[in-house]
């Protein structure tokens, strides 16, 4: 596969990041007018958000070797996803009316709007969450270079959602309101699904893969050799980064949510700063995932600097009021006061958000030795990762923040 192809793919699912992002912030702020808590619906959001995720790469995890043409299925995907987006809009702004009537069914009744919102929300993530593995069938094509083609492909939706989640807050819903946000991320959708396809009309053959192998896909690091105790304790420690990781981010939101003064651009400036930091972290490792001498000591020695920079991290978030202030009269209060608070914010962050961006890659190196299963080993992994980011966003939600105080 030429780099021009690889540079092609890698923008359409930077676009697919972005479109992403913009859902996600939407889909809390409307799911807000409904549990009346931005918080609480950040939580049920991100939960179920990553729920979905996880759902579809495990499916993408068990038949992306028998794809042929993952550049179709890719294009197809991106244009469900668009269709039903436009649809769940006009839902989610009825929602509270509904869930007013379901709520006042007895015993079961407050439950049910949860439930609902899951229903709803679930179909989009899962089908965002198969596109990694199934374009993995499309980059990883050499043993030598999965990790580089990982990260690659990783970090390119990452720093599109990224994009998308600062654009949505500062952009999109200021300009156009959040119909219109909506409409033009779907519109991103159907852009790259028919351009997928489109690209596959022009060079179809160059796209189109024989399946890989026929057996059901098993999680082993070799054919037939199942994991030892370190890549068993390596996939349970990337669902554990994944608790971690998005339990801090909702904390994170609520503290900076009320830091920043606003709620229109707190939580898309919280969301930008994580994502920018994992996407960074994907991209610094590139170069050094697939020459690592000792992958086992690199991965043990990433995950004791993430706890601790983390651990510093959230201890200091208390002093940026205070950083922020200095800052902005030390420059003369020539900047607006956001601009300096969310620069601030993210010297502090940033540096544990890198090195939490580069764990999953680096994890999923050392579980993938083969490129022809690495769709299926990245799948699985990303799966559990996932899996854990959502029990963390639920936790983080409705029991850390609720019982932590003011």
């Amino acid at each position: 596969m030429s780099r021009a192809q690889k540079l092609l793919v890698g923008f359409l699912f930077f676009t697919s990041g972005f479109a992403g992002l913009v859902y996600q912030n939407l889909w809390v702020r409307l799911l807000g007018l409904t549990v009346g808590s931005n918080s609480l619906a950040l939580s049920i959001v991100l939960a179920f958000f990553f729920l979905g995720l996880a759902l579809g790469s495990y499916l993408a995890a068990r038949f992306a070797s028998r794809i042929t043409n993952p550049l179709r299925v890719y294009g197809w995907i991106e244009l469900a996803v668009g269709a039903y987006a436009i649809v769940l809009a006009e839902v989610l702004f009825s929602l509270p009316r509904f869930a007013a009537l379901l709520a006042s069914i007895p015993v079961v009744g407050p439950g049910l709007p949860y439930l609902l919102t899951a229903m709803l929300i679930l179909p989009p993530p899962l089908a965002m969450g198969a596109t990694l593995p199934i374009l993995l069938r499309i980059f990883a094509r050499d043993d030598a270079r999965i990790g580089r083609d990982l990260c690659s492909l990783y970090a390119a939706n990452t720093f599109g959602a990224a994009a998308g989640a600062l654009a949505c807050g500062f952009i999109l819903v200021p300009r156009f309101g959040v119909s219109g946000a909506n409409f033009i991320a779907a519109t991103m959708n159907f852009i790259v699904g028919i351009a997928s396809l489109g690209i596959l009309r022009r060079w179809g053959g160059a796209w189109s893969f024989p399946p890989s192998y026929d057996e059901p896909f098993r999680f082993s690091l070799r054919q037939g050799a199942p994991l030892g105790r370190f890549e068993r304790a390596t996939v349970l420690v990337l669902g554990l980064v994944g608790f971690a990781g998005i339990a801090l981010e909702v904390v994170w939101s609520k503290y900076l949510g009320i830091f920043f003064g606003t709620n229109i651009y707190g939580l898309s400036l919280t969301l930008a700063i994580v994502l920018l930091g994992i996407a960074l972290g994907a991209l610094l490792v590139t170069p050094l995932i697939d020459r690592l001498k000792k992958s086992e000591l690199f991965f043990v020695g990433l995950i004791v600097a993430t706890a601790l920079l983390l651990f510093q991290s959230t201890f200091l978030l208390a002093r940026v009021p205070e950083a922020s202030d200095w800052l902005w009269f030390v420059l003369g209060n020539r900047l607006p006061l956001l601009w300096v608070k969310a620069f601030v914010v993210g010297l502090l962050l940033l540096p544990s958000i890198v090195l939490l961006g580069a764990i999953l890659p680096t994890g999923i190196r050392i579980l993938s030795q083969k490129a022809r299963h690495t769709p299926e080993t990245t799948g699985a992994s990303y799966a559990i990762n996932t899996l854990g980011a959502s029990l963390g966003a639920l936790w983080a939600g409705t029991r850390l923040i609720p019982h932590s105080g003011p």
